[in-house]
């Protein structure tokens, strides 16, 4: 039933990633999945799925926390993810209160109908975000290590041709689900969000619908968003999937292996963990 849902919500999670179409574009090929892990899990008609793919990294990463973990890995894993809904029910709150502005404006009602509309779906993914983050929260903040640990799986065990003897949990697709929808909500509306405006900028101009003083200032304003938009995305964007080139490069280096090389993540010791336990408590685990 997870995968059917997850199926339905594809095009929607497509759309909430077209703002960082760069980074996609620049990435190619390095931002594709494990293809063992997606083999193991999935079997070979994945590739008729690629709805599976968007969730794919995040599963193989909570299956590594499931079986390799330990008891200060999970709950730092948990307060990684509550900082993160913290900011998130940040962003989401303005971008309702952007929408909500929006739609006060006299103008738009001598705009089609699709402006109004989309704005309106912005507003109302944005605080179904907020909304779903603080149930989120209820649900992670009311979990120990232990049951946090059995909320990530799915009840599924397995094993590997290359080690029969050790038994493997496998991740669950529907916590992974309630773990990213806050994130894939906003996503979508600030997708939306900027979609809309440039839609009612266009069509402004478009029907001659008079938004400021100056009888270009139509198009000064639509050129001059469509300009700083891109360029900020595209910056972005591109930095980002340069990132991740150069990761998948540093895994392919590490894979094969360096000779004389070190781990310098060895004594590395994640952030989220001074907030799971204080430090005698850590070195005493």
């Amino acid at each position: 039933m997870s995968e059917l849902f997850s199926a339905f919500g594809y095009p929607a999670r497509l759309i909430g990633r077209l703002p960082l179409l760069p980074r996609y574009l620049w990435a190619g090929s390095s931002l594709s999945a494990n293809n063992d892990y997606v083999l193991q899990r999935y079997g070979a008609t994945y590739k008729l799925r690629p709805w599976l793919l968007l969730d794919t990294h995040e599963l193989e990463v909570i299956e590594r926390l499931l079986n390799q973990g330990s008891d200060i890995d999970i709950v730092a894993f948990r307060t990684a993810h509550l900082l993160t809904a913290s900011n998130l029910t940040v962003v989401g709150g303005l971008l309702a209160s952007a929408s909500s502005a929006i739609l006060t404006l006299p103008s738009l009602d001598n705009i089609h109908y699709a402006a109004r509309g989309l704005f309106i779906l912005s507003l109302m993914l944005s605080l179904l975000s907020v909304y779903f983050t603080i149930l989120q929260q209820r649900v992670l903040n009311n979990q120990d290590a232990h049951a946090l640990r059995l909320w990530l799986w799915d009840g599924t065990i397995y094993t590997l041709p290359i080690d029969p003897e050790r038994v493997l949990r496998r991740s669950s697709l529907s916590s992974n689900i309630l773990l990213q929808s806050p994130f894939e909500l906003l996503s979508i509306s600030i997708a939306l969000f900027l979609g809309a405006l440039g839609f009612y900028l266009g069509l402004a101009y478009a029907s001659k619908v008079r938004l400021s003083k100056g009888s270009d200032s139509n198009i000064a304003v639509l050129i001059a968003f469509v300009a700083a938009t891109f360029f900020a995305l595209a910056v972005f964007g591109q930095s980002l999937g340069q990132k991740d080139r150069e990761m998948a490069k540093c895994r392919q280096i590490e894979r094969d292996g360096l000779q004389g090389s070190r781990d310098p993540s060895a004594n590395f010791e994640h952030p989220a963990t001074e907030f799971a336990y204080p430090r005698k408590d850590r070195e005493r685990a």
